[in-house]
Parts: C-alpha cells; sequence; structure tokens
C-alpha cells in the first residue's frame, strides 16, 4: 500500500466515525492533520477546520496547533496566520508553530514580529523557536537581524545555541553572499565543524 492509499484509508475512517457520532479525541484530530498534510490537499484542510469550529465548543489548544501547521504545510500561509490571530490562548508550541510557519514561507520580517510579540507575551523563546526564527532570516536576507538575535541568545534568553542554529547562520552568509564571513564565522564559533557545515557553506 502506497503512502497516498494509507493517507486516504485514514482519512476514511475518520469520516466513518464522524458518521457514527463517534466524538474522535485529541490525538485522533491531530493524526487527521498530519494525514492531510501527507495527501496536500487544502480542500481537505478546510473541511476539516469548519467541522472542527463546529464540533467543538471549547477549541483545543494542541488541536489547533496542528492546524497551524496544517495550513503551513498545504501551502495556506494566509489561512495559518488566520488561526493563529483567532486563538484566544497561545502557549509556547503556538508561538513555535506560528514562527516557523512564517519561516517556511520565506517571510522573515513576520518571523521576527511574531518573536517579538511572543517575548512580550510573556513566553521565552526556546530552540524550536529560535531554530525556526533563524531559517526563515537565512531565506530573506535579514542578516544584521540574524546575528544579533543569535549573539543574544546566551546573554538575553539563557539559551546555549546549537550547531544546528550555527549552521542557520553559516547558510544565511553564504546565501547572501558573505561566503569570507561564514568561514570566519565556522572558525569562531564552532570547534569541530561537520561535513554538513561544510556543505552548509558550499550549496
Amino acid at each position: 500500500m502506497s503512502d497516498h492509499e494509507r493517507y486516504l484509508e485514514a482519512i476514511n475512517l475518520f469520516e466513518e466515525l464522524n458518521r457514527h457520532g463517534i466524538k474522535p479525541n485529541t490525538i485522533t484530530l491531530s493524526t487527521v492533520t498530519k494525514t492531510i498534510i501527507g495527501l496536500n490537499d487544502i480542500d481537505r484542510a478546510k473541511q476539516f477546520y469548519k467541522q472542527f469550529i463546529i464540533d467543538s465548543s471549547e477549541h483545543n489548544i494542541v488541536v489547533m496547533n496542528s492546524i497551524i501547521k496544517m495550513f503551513s504545510k498545504c501551502g495556506d500561509i494566509d489561512t495559518a496566520r488566520m488561526v493563529f490571530e483567532q486563538m484566544k490562548k497561545r502557549d509556547k508550541i503556538t508561538w513555535g508553530m506560528i514562527i516557523d510557519a512564517m519561516a517556511e514561507h520565506g517571510k522573515g520580517t513576520d518571523c521576527i514580529k511574531y518573536f517579538n510579540e511572543m517575548i512580550k507575551s510573556g513566553i521565552l523563546p526556546d530552540l524550536f523557536s529560535v531554530g525556526s526564527l533563524l531559517n526563515g532570516l537565512s531565506h530573506t536576507g535579514l542578516v544584521d537581524e540574524a546575528l544579533a538575535i543569535y549573539h543574544s541568545l546566551e546573554s538575553k534568553f539563557h539559551i546555549k545555541p546549537t550547531t544546528n542554529h550555527a549552521i542557520c547562520v553559516v547558510d544565511l552568509l553564504g546565501r547572501n553572499g558573505k561566503l569570507k564571513e561564514a568561514e570566519e564565522w565556522i572558525e569562531k564559533n564552532l570547534t569541530n565543524p561537520d561535513t554538513i557545515t561544510f556543505k552548509t557553506l558550499l550549496s
């Protein structure tokens, strides 16, 4: 059975549960969003979201986070943003999801916007949201902003940058024609640069 057939089978099972009036739990609903991502079916994504809003008196934050990711992965960043903006409650994962969604669609300025809003709301960044932010900046040429954030991680947020964060900066510098700066960055910030680091620089 192909992946596509498995995804369709999962969707059919979910629809069968609905027909029998069986209310799906959080795990089932989140799994359906992953299935829709696998199918890359924006129409099903919209149908699922519409039905979820109708059926749910309380909009489960775990499922809503999955829905943000679902719309982003299916190519509809505007609806992903709309879902986020309409959420009354947001947790660290919610913020990480919207920053990651913006990064995925090359919206570096929006990455910074949501990153700053997250901090203002009282939620500190974690490794995931920082990685998503740096990745988003990498694809939109915001070199100075990315470097400033990277250098403030330990002093401002008590986050020790990982190798992946450093590689994001290497990618950022390389993408923007700053190969010499990227080489100097590797020498200064990575004690044991691996093959991936050099592939990032050369790509």
